[in-house]
């Protein structure tokens, strides 16, 4: 059998197209980066509360009745009393719970609030570390200030009836 031969005369030229590349994946990454450095940035920032220390001289007067005062001794022991010490001491108030208690200090602050006759932000609290106490436990009782959107509080010195009662309490 012979071989047909056919010219190209009649046959159409085929066009080479150009490549497609698909820059999902790129666009994917890039988006991926961003996200990344934003994520970065923003842990990277300091967050701090703000504290404002009383000012030296005659302290500023609010009611006895709007003060609820924690006293932070060793061992992450925290002592609380509504008022004026004198009353509190007189009367059996005292109390004395921990952080991570049952009833904790967090509860003895909303009960405060929750009071009947008193505003949540009316409530006045007085931080008083004792020697004892270490750092972590006035952060932890800023926090729990912060958590329970107590609006004024302070950290004073604790008088010496308070640390002469609660030190008897602990040697004990």
């Amino acid at each position: 059998m012979n071989r047909i031969e056919t010219s190209n005369t009649g046959k159409k030229h085929q066009r080479l197209c150009a490549p497609h590349i698909d820059m999902t994946p790129m666009v994917d990454l890039g988006f991926l980066l961003i996200t990344f450095f934003i994520f970065t940035t923003s842990i990277a920032e300091s967050k701090a509360t703000s504290l404002f220390m009383p000012a030296e001289g005659k302290p500023t007067p609010f009611p006895a009745s709007k003060a609820f005062t924690i006293i932070l001794s060793g061992n992450n022991e925290i002592y609380y009393y509504q008022g004026r010490w004198e009353d509190a001491l007189k009367a059996g108030n005292l109390g004395r719970t921990g952080y991570g208690s049952v009833n904790s200090i967090r509860q003895e602050i909303q009960k405060c609030q929750r009071r009947p006759g008193t505003k949540k932000e009316d409530l006045m609290l007085l931080i008083k570390p004792l020697s004892g106490a270490s750092y972590q436990n006035i952060v932890d009782a800023l926090d729990e200030a912060m958590i329970n959107n107590v609006q004024r509080y302070a950290i004073v010195e604790a008088n010496p009836a308070e640390k002469q009662y609660i030190e008897s309490r602990i040697h004990k």
